[in-house]
């Protein structure tokens, strides 16, 4: 789909607009010319609190609350890692000279949809139980506003 950017005016009222849901993406128009036609590809979007809740979820184990055995597991990007492995989320396996290397599939917008992670949420969120000492049932959601780890 093709887009352009345009300053509203009252002759505009009744028509559809897109707007960005976030500044990083209100950045980003901000730089097109009045006028400049830009492609895009539009989806659904996924529910983002939820994308944000796992990644909180992996910096508080890799912050605070593993078990010893996974003591290496010490950033998010560590705990995601592994929970991807656990599920087998995996792109590709390839063995070279007796050494296995292994590129786990990406959680982004892009790859998933709201439904894939919501499987994938529910099924992370086990293998998280057993790699730290907090439960799911006593994991409490709240309003997160953190970062969120790049994932291709």
């Amino acid at each position: 789909m093709n887009f352009f950017k345009k300053i509203i005016t009252s002759e505009d009222i009744g028509k559809v607009a897109l707007f960005p849901c976030d500044r990083k993406y209100e950045l980003i128009i901000l730089k097109l010319d009045e006028g400049e036609v830009i492609s895009a590809d539009i989806h659904q979007t996924r529910n983002y609190q939820q994308l944000k809740m796992f990644w909180a979820i992996c910096r508080a184990v890799a912050d605070n609350f593993r078990e010893e055995k996974f003591r290496d597991l010490d950033t998010a990007r560590k705990v995601a890692e592994y929970v991807k492995l656990k599920l087998g989320y995996v792109d590709y396996r390839i063995v070279i000279a007796d050494r296995t290397h292994i590129r786990t599939k990406s959680i982004s917008y892009a790859k998933m949809t709201q439904e894939q992670f919501q499987k994938f949420l529910n099924d992370a969120i086990q293998v998280l139980e057993t790699i730290g000492s907090v439960k799911a049932s006593n994991i409490q959601i709240h309003e997160y506003d953190g970062e969120i780890e790049d994932d291709r």
